[in-house]
């Protein structure tokens, strides 16, 4: 189960909201997104709720500053960069 607690701080962003480096549940997350291509059975295999995975991914695209993923009829199709990232991810 991915941890949904208190996120890390590093700096304040333009407008003010708290910007935080990635976790480690983060990047899981991205890896089953990509995996499953779908944020529906992302949330299922991890046993958590839909946003909570939606919220997940917009994080780590506001982060990363990059489109990691093109949302489509047929579910959630990896990017470029987001496959690079994803690779990233598989690595650790």
């Amino acid at each position: 189960m991915v941890r949904v607690g208190r996120k890390r701080e590093t700096g304040v962003s333009s407008n003010n909201t708290p910007e935080r480096s990635p976790s480690w549940d983060d990047m899981r997350v991205l890896g089953i997104v990509a995996r499953t291509g779908s944020l529906s059975r992302a949330a299922t295999w991890l046993n958590v709720q839909r946003p909570a995975i939606s919220k997940r991914i917009e994080s780590l695209e506001q982060f990363f500053k990059i489109k990691l993923f093109e949302r489509t009829a047929q579910g959630m199709e990896l990017t470029v960069p987001g496959r690079r990232a994803a690779a990233g991810a598989r690595r650790r």
